[in-house]
């Protein structure tokens, strides 16, 4: 478990409540309390991440009364930040998204596309080596946009406060600098913000400052996505990109959306899981519940990696809304090159070889509109190992706590899963609800105000 939560939490509590409470002020259509931390008083909401800081992000989102749209937005901009080798503002991911109010469950897709989409109205002759669209930050706004409570701003402030003024590294962060970090080493803006002038890797509890990656979040915070996506910004980022050797076009930047779409479910007695649908994201969940219920989940051929740049995590808040997100760099730190001037690393497109397995489920009963559990991660094995503790959690005999380890060393591959359960249903029974993060990694889940 982290060392430093407890002095982390106060401290991640103080810079989110101020940058929560100035930007709440002076609109009298909101509920000014919104924004505050510390505004829900009781049970608050769940979380489980892969780093412990996006999670602590979350908490107090959740306790500004902010929705879990809110909370796995925020979580996902602070990943990019905390986390880049895994999640990051030049790669994206998939969320499974249930909204109690107005009763749906659904997917918003915003992976990052293939390779042809990057170079759509590129001139002829043009050399370099196509990159990836960044495709989380519309993929974040539009899930703001369609489910958020709080403002943008609200929700983006907490990651550039921690690239701007610099935090701790956390072990999450510092175990996958150890795995691949000196891959990053040879790029020199890399090994600056990463590494110390004697060439060495920054370690667990060295404080890390991305002055360049939060003067980018500060003008998303600002205007939104639109800049990047076609703006001044945007031609910026095409230029920085080719000065690098990559090459993306403007229009390629003009013309990509995130989807919603409809998910893959699985009727489990009186609910249904819902999960991304295709084999592109979360493989054919249909058939890995039912080689997962036989003992048959296959081994994976040929050397497994230890690490596929990918990470998940849960939020559910009080009412039982919530979303299940795995992000994905592609390949740990993306192409392990950093755009100059912008502090995110480049990501290779999507294709062939290079797809992330990645998992991410809700477990819905729709008849009484409540919330059961949710699963996410990614890596090679992820799905397969979010079908095992599915069909685990099935009969309600297991915990979430007990359904994890047996996983941790299955053959089909070492993709980490997280997890957050409420067996007897949220909203109305919130002290039934667990959390639990995989034991290989350095995650952190958490119970807002639980009720005893």
């Amino acid at each position: 478990m982290f060392r430093h939560r407890q002095r982390m939490a106060l401290s991640m509590a103080g810079l989110v409540m101020a940058a929560m409470t100035l930007t709440a002020c002076g609109d009298p259509a909101r509920d000014l309390q919104v924004g505050t931390v510390g505004t829900v008083k009781g049970f608050a909401g769940g979380i489980a991440a892969e780093e412990p800081r996006a999670a602590l992000v979350g908490r107090n989102v959740l306790s500004a009364g902010g929705s879990a749209a809110d909370a796995a937005v925020a979580m996902g901009f602070t990943l990019a930040v905390t986390l880049p080798s895994s999640a990051g503002l030049g790669g994206g991911g998939v969320c499974v998204v249930h909204d109690r109010t107005a009763k749906v469950t659904e997917v918003l897709d915003f992976m990052p596309p293939p390779l042809s989409a990057s170079v759509v109205g590129l001139p002829a002759g043009a050399q370099g080596t196509p990159v990836a669209l960044p495709a989380l930050p519309r993929g974040l706004f539009a899930l703001h946009a369609k489910y958020g409570r709080m403002r943008w701003e609200e929700v983006v402030t907490p990651s550039e406060t921690i690239a701007r003024f610099g935090e701790p590294m956390s072990r999450a962060l510092a175990m996958e600098l150890q795995e691949a970090g000196r891959a990053i080493s040879r790029d020199p803006l890399a090994a600056r913000v990463f590494g110390t002038p004697q060439g060495a890797l920054l370690k667990e509890g060295d404080k890390v400052v991305q002055t360049d990656l939060a003067a980018v979040l500060g003008r998303l915070r600002q205007g939104g996505p639109g800049d990047l996506y076609g703006g001044v910004l945007g031609r910026n980022y095409v230029e920085a990109v080719r000065a690098v050797g990559g090459l993306i076009t403007l229009q390629a930047l003009r013309d990509w959306t995130p989807s919603w779409v409809k998910p893959q479910t699985r009727e489990i007695g009186n609910e249904t899981l819902y999960t991304p649908p295709g084999p592109a994201e979360n493989g054919n969940f249909a058939a890995l519940w039912d080689a997962a219920a036989s003992g048959s989940v296959p081994a994976a051929k040929g050397p497994i990696p230890t690490k596929a740049g990918s990470t998940g995590f849960v939020v559910a808040d009080r009412s039982g809304s919530s979303v299940a997100c795995a992000l994905t760099m592609v390949a740990p730190f993306g192409a392990g090159r950093t755009v100059p001037g912008f502090g995110m690393f480049l990501t290779l497109p999507a294709d062939g070889d290079m797809m992330t397995p990645l998992a991410a489920g809700l477990l819905i009963n729709d008849k009484v509109n409540e919330f059961r559990y949710g699963l996410a991660g990614g890596g090679l094995g992820a799905p397969e190992q979010a079908a095992r503790v599915a069909v685990t959690l099935e009969g309600r005999e297991a915990s979430i706590e007990a359904a994890l380890p047996p996983v941790v060393n299955a053959p089909s591959g070492p993709g980490r899963i997280v997890g957050l359960t409420c067996p007897l249903g949220l909203p109305p029974y919130p002290a039934s609800c667990r959390v639990a993060v995989d034991s290989r990694g350095a995650g952190y889940g958490l119970l807002i105000g639980k009720e005893k």
